[in-house]
């Protein structure tokens, strides 16, 4: 029986800006098979041929990965498309089961409450099928506590506190939140159900006011002074995300006393105008996001259809303002500002509010300088940077079988560039109007999309082995381009666990030179999916040189992450 094994919480990993559905969507495309017949007399399952929806089961052990012995009272729980589903707990033995369940695929994970996390299992169920004997290994969990301190020292209470995993601010990825908590009257936090990695610590702030104001000049006296206030503030003492502190945690470990002091600083204001919403019932809701990290609004507001408006309290930073306002026909019209502050506020020029745009493209095979028409399902997603999307905007679409496509609706802005290609198939080229989108955001304006997979993708299957040569299951290998640019392209750095034979196979990779890496204390594959990691990584990696349509076997001795940090 074979069972694949995730890595993370479903919707928080591989750090992409994805609604839950949409990576649900593209986890659970590949089945996977691992159904076995039901012992007969299970009376949950109707028989074939009974006209009753036969129904499937998943049962199992969670086992802990130091001792392989079994873990009682532990949370489990079953997540996949189209069904809510309530977590069980195992029992005396550890044992676990879920029943009457549709025929589609799941994964299965520990509540991050138990102490422990695990490397997620993925499953496919046939109708009237059960899985059983399903293992699932429990590490240990991390855990960070400390407290929120004011300039003065003193505890906050009801202070956010969110720790941040993932990759770094500037690159392809935000970095992801790894979860939330609210100090108590101490001012303490605590954050358990950890693995091992590196993280920032963040203690956000309400997000700010924007109100509705009529405009003057631009030396309108709320720009020009600067109000000094707290601002949201990292571990251990810092204003800002890119010259936060890491936390680096090993399995288990207990980090008491990680305070993080609030950060006051100087604040300004912007001011601008919505333009175009005149003849528009409704408000036009607006928010204010910061560059330098993920989706959360750093401010937001609603005012008329048109007019002028203003937000006050920002510290210096690169943001980006979005304005969106949907009309009684439900058609949404957008515009979009991105602005750095320094030390003096700034009056924003007129937002002008335009219809959502569409993306046509084709997709096609790039086969010794040809293109042919592509055969198979494929889907092509635009990623906004940074920020959440807006009411209405719509940005994958699958591509037919002539090879074309259209994107419905997106904001006239910037977007990374992601292809679900069909195994064996990598991105060979993505342009539009001339330029390259594979390692560059797309301006969504710019025309259509011509995308281009190559079929002579190289295959290497990684052996993965301690010092005495014995293969290490549920290893994390890294298969990287030589001189990654923080802008890579979606298949130019690759993070694939090791099976309980120790092996992981990367397939459908484009021909050129790599380095390849391997840990068996990095249990979360999104942690290295950043160039920053990956430089810092690389001198101790293996040289790897990759032709068309190559498949190449390695073993390779596994590298020690807490060692080298």
């Amino acid at each position: 029986m074979h069972i694949e094994r995730l890595y993370g919480r479903p919707c928080a990993r591989l750090g992409l800006r994805l609604s839950c559905v949409a990576l649900l969507l593209l986890t659970f495309q590949a089945p996977t098979l691992c159904a076995q017949s039901r012992p007969e007399g299970t009376p949950t399952e109707a028989s074939p041929g009974s006209g009753t929806r036969q129904t499937s089961s998943i049962e199992g052990t969670v086992l802990d990965a130091a001792t392989g012995r079994p873990i009682p009272n532990l949370l489990v729980r079953l997540y996949g498309p189209g069904q809510s589903i309530s977590p069980v707990r195992t029992d005396a033995t550890g044992r676990f089961r879920f029943d009457q369940l549709n025929e589609q695929a799941f994964g299965v994970t520990l509540d991050r409450t138990s102490g422990y996390f695990a490397q997620d299992l993925r499953i496919s169920l046939q109708a009237g099928k059960k899985v059983s004997g399903v293992e699932l290994k429990a590490f240990k969990a991390a855990v960070i506590s400390g407290r929120v301190l004011d300039a003065r020292r003193h505890p906050v209470t009801g202070a956010r506190v969110i720790v941040l995993g993932g990759t770094t601010p500037g690159g392809r990825y935000p970095p992801g939140i790894e979860g939330s908590a609210t100090t108590n009257d101490l001012g303490e936090y605590r954050f358990g159900g950890l693995p091992p990695g590196n993280y920032r610590l963040m203690v956000t702030r309400a997000p700010l006011k924007i109100y509705p104001k009529p405009l003057k000049t631009d030396d309108d006296p709320s720009l020009l002074k600067p109000v000094l206030a707290d601002v949201a503030s990292y571990y251990p003492s810092s204003g800002s995300l890119d010259t936060a502190g890491f936390i680096t945690l090993a399995l288990g470990q207990v980090l008491e006393g990680a305070d993080i002091s609030i950060v006051r600083e100087e604040t300004v204001c912007i001011q601008s105008r919505i333009v175009g919403g005149e003849a528009q019932n409704g408000l036009a809701v607006i928010r204010v996001e910061s560059e330098s990290f993920g989706s959360a609004a750093v401010a937001r507001g609603e005012i008329g259809g048109t007019g002028g408006f203003e937000v006050c309290g920002l510290p210096p930073g690169n943001y980006h303002l979005v304005a969106s306002l949907a009309d009684n026909k439900s058609e949404t019209r957008c515009a979009s500002e991105s602005f750095s502050i320094a030390s003096r506020g700034m009056r924003l020029p007129d937002m002008y509010l335009r219809p959502l745009v569409a993306i046509s493209g084709r997709l096609s095979i790039d086969a010794e300088g040809e293109k042919h028409a592509f055969p198979g399902p494929a889907t092509i997603y635009l990623l906004r940077p940074y920020g959440s999307s807006i009411f209405g905007e719509r940005t994958f679409a699958r591509v037919d079988r002539e090879g074309s496509f259209t994107i419905p609706a997106v904001l006239p802005d910037e977007y990374w560039l992601q292809v679900n290609a069909p195994k064996g198939f990598y991105v060979k080229s993505a342009t539009m109007a001339g330029t390259d989108v594979l390692h560059n955001r797309l301006n969504a304006a710019g025309g259509e999309l011509d995308v281009a997979l190559g079929q002579d993708g190289a295959t290497v299957t990684v052996e993965v082995v301690d010092d005495n040569g014995r293969p290490i299951p549920f290893a994390i290998a890294i298969l990287g381009r030589n001189r990654l640019q923080p802008a890579f392209a979606p298949n130019d750095l690759v993070a694939r666990p090791t099976d309980q034979n120790g092996r992981a196979v990367f397939d459908g990779i484009a021909p050129g030179d790599y380095r390849l890496l391997a840990y068996d204390d990095l249990l979360d594959e999104s942690a290295p999916m950043s160039a920053e990691f990956f430089q810092a990584h690389e001198p101790a990696g293996d040289a790897i040189t990759l032709g068309p349509g190559q498949d190449e076997s390695v073993r390779f001795k596994t590298l020690h992450l807490q060692r080298q940090n």
